[in-house]
């Protein structure tokens, strides 16, 4: 079944994990003017193809959500994005993303954003994983050669806080109905401490902290961590 967001996750990981993409933030070669050939792949029948080399943080992002996006009507929503800076507006302005506090957890093919320096994408929940262009051979952002040199040019990795700003959400408005009734039929469940709700407010409010420091947090206090969370992203539905 359809699941846009897993898609553009599986898309950009399959970049960061390619050695013929490299990190740079020239202009002449940040979307992959550079390189040479293709990779391709599908998920759920949602299929991908993307020039093989060298991109930035940003134009990684944006080229993984445009590859599997090319054969819908979407296909040039997100021409306008270009960077850091502009990425949230374009991606909102689509009418396929909103923007969520970081009290959200973010699903698969979301963005961890810090507007003007760096984003990330989220591959998994749980564990909570993302992946990112973050620098060149030379540990910077400019020159090197074309290709990932080190491994380590982009990559996938557990989640950390950059810190981000803010999470731009999928809204799964692409998706079958079948996969979106299966995220949302079942109902929240209650601990035996605080209701749900309660614990929601006080996780987005901030009290509990992020990622697996939140999960943690919930889960030695004897909360049930995946329900508490799922209300937290209901309440900003």
């Amino acid at each position: 079944m359809a699941d846009y967001g897993k898609a553009a996750a599986a898309a950009h990981k399959q970049m960061c994990t390619n050695p013929g993409f490299g990190y740079t933030m020239a202009l002449g070669s940040r979307w992959g003017q550079t390189g040479k050939g293709y990779i391709s792949g599908s998920l759920g029948g949602i299929k991908w193809r993307i020039k093989i080399g060298d991109r930035d943080c940003s134009s990684s992002s944006i080229d993984a959500w445009k590859a599997v996006l090319a054969n819908t009507k979407y296909a040039h929503a997100l021409d306008g994005a270009v960077n850091t800076q502009n990425i949230e507006r374009v991606f909102v302005a689509s009418g396929l993303f909103v923007r969520k506090p970081m009290s959200f957890l973010a699903e698969p093919g979301d963005l961890y954003l810090s507007p003007g320096h760096h984003v990330a994408m989220c591959q998994t929940q749980h564990p909570d994983i993302l992946s990112e262009f973050r620098i060149n051979e030379r540990g910077g952002a400019y020159g090197g050669k074309v290709g990932d040199q080190t491994g380590k040019e982009s990559w996938v990795r557990s989640y950390y806080n950059y810190p981000w700003k803010m999470i731009i959400h999928y809204n799964g408005k692409l998706d079958s109905k079948e996969s979106k009734s299966k995220t949302t039929s079942k109902p929240a469940k209650k601990t035996t401490k605080k209701s749900i709700d309660t614990i929601a407010k006080e996780v987005i409010a901030g009290k509990w902290g992020n990622g697996e420091t939140r999960k943690k947090k919930l889960k030695a206090a004897g909360y049930d961590y995946a329900a508490v969370q799922k209300r937290v992203n209901q309440m900003f539905r």
